[in-house]
């Protein structure tokens, strides 16, 4: 597979493809930092809203999404749409045609339209364009709302769930009153014994230690955000971290969880699992990765438009991780995005023994880019792949994802492990966390 084929649109097939937000968060997501609204040219201002809200599309792609687009081709791709929504025949224009030619087109193929029907074709046509730029389908177009749905859930909001309802609590309940209702509940769901039941038991057993701990209730009051990862104990000297999405609260739960571990004594083994972690939030992995290398460590590049961009940790190792002895990190096919170039700096740098199978390689960082024009009191935001995250072994992510040092689809993975650790104790709790 080659590296980034930069400047080089490919023959692209006429289709939307539909994928909803939480397929979106599947991938990396970062702030915008690239100006904010897209700001339109004093030509541009007779246009009719339905073209300037196009040609805003047209130029946000070129300024900001991850690969150098020949604008002749891109072109050719808008001229594909509005053949398609607006069932008119494209203008062919030549290497040489203006932006107001492109402009006159477009406003040409929608006047046919009623009133009515152009703000349909309007987003019509731009989706068409966006779902057809490379990696095909992860470029959208969002309305505001949209957009505040995919933020919440990067910070791991869900607005239609209730813990306390679930519970059977209300808000504010004490701790001795969620505690008599989880016990309640766990002991109905016990003497169902299917694994319907078990499911449930999983989840109360989470409500019960989000509402119980004083942290993870606070930020649940207050904005609804729920944790992102738990620690437990699976052995006197063996700690299991479950990661599974980096959100803006990631940080500090990180933090206080290895202060909990931190206060043991006898912790020598950190397995942290990753397993089904969608990513989420990419701000936050120099900042994590920082926590296992150190400051001011190169822990990877991105590449945007024919450029790699270098990142830095900007943060201190935590003490409680330097005085482990061994750190595992367990991932799959769904461990993806922020995820997978998390798992590429502990590789780079030997702080982690990775063990599962070959990660998703859905290696894309997206971001949303607003639009300055509505249309009938609708506003939108871009959200495109803005740049490509690079492995440890300086190739793409995207499509060929990360592989683990033990892969447990070997049928010699066991006494692999069991050389590499040399601890008969940690490899057995590593087989019960793999139920193969």
């Amino acid at each position: 597979m080659r590296m980034f084929s930069s400047g080089k649109l490919q023959k692209l097939a006429l289709a939307v493809f539909v994928i909803g937000v939480a397929g979106l968060l599947a991938y990396g997501f970062g702030r915008n930092a690239n100006g904010g609204e897209t700001r339109l040219t004093t030509s541009d201002e007779s246009k009719s809203t339905h073209t300037l809200l196009l040609l805003e599309i047209f130029d946000s792609i070129k300024k900001n999404y991850w690969d150098t687009v020949d604008e002749r081709k891109l072109i050719q791709l808008f001229e594909l749409a509005v053949t398609k929504v607006a069932s008119t025949s494209p203008l062919t224009l030549s290497a040489t045609s203006t932006r107001a030619e492109f402009a006159d087109y477009l406003t040409s193929a929608l006047s046919a339209k009623t009133e009515s029907d152009k703000k349909a074709a309007t987003l019509a046509i731009g989706e068409l364009v966006l779902s057809n730029l490379p990696p095909f389908g992860r470029n959208r177009l969002f309305t505001m709302a949209q957009e505040k749905d995919l933020r919440d859930t990067v910070s791991n909001i869900d607005a239609s769930k209730d813990l306390y309802a679930e519970l059977g609590v209300k808000k504010g309940a004490s701790v001795a009153d969620i505690d008599k209702a989880y016990q309640a509940k766990l002991a109905d769901l016990r003497k169902e014994d299917t694994p319907g039941a078990k499911e449930k038991i999983t989840r109360i057993s989470y409500i019960k230690d989000v509402l119980t701990d004083e942290k993870k209730k606070a930020l649940y009051d207050s904005d609804k955000i729920e944790p992102t990862l738990s620690l437990k104990a699976l052995s006197r000297s063996t700690f299991y971290l479950n990661l599974t999405k980096f959100s803006p609260t990631t940080l500090q739960e990180f933090t206080d969880a290895a202060t909990k571990m931190g206060g043991s004594v006898k912790a020598r083994n950190l397995i942290i699992d990753m397993r089904g972690n969608i990513g989420g939030s990419f701000d936050i992995v120099p900042y994590l990765s920082g926590f296992f290398i150190g400051p001011s460590q190169y822990a990877f590049d991105l590449f945007k438009q024919g450029a790699y961009i270098p990142f830095k940790t900007p943060t201190q190792k935590l003490p409680p991780l330097s005085g482990l002895r061994r750190i595992i990190v367990l991932i799959d096919g769904n461990t993806q995005s922020s995820a997978e170039l998390f798992v590429t700096v502990l590789k780079k740098y030997n702080k982690a023994k990775v063990i599962g199978t070959r990660s998703k390689g859905w290696g894309t960082i997206e971001n949303t880019f607003p639009l300055a024009t509505g249309l009938y009191g609708d506003k939108y935001t871009l959200f495109l792949v803005h740049s490509m995250t690079v492995g440890e072994n300086g190739q793409p992510i995207e499509g060929r994802g990360v592989d683990p040092d033990i892969d447990i689809t070997d049928k010699n993975w066991r006494a692999t492990a069991r050389d590499e650790f040399e601890d008969s104790a940690l490899v057995s709790l590593l087989e019960s966390l793999f139920i193969i």
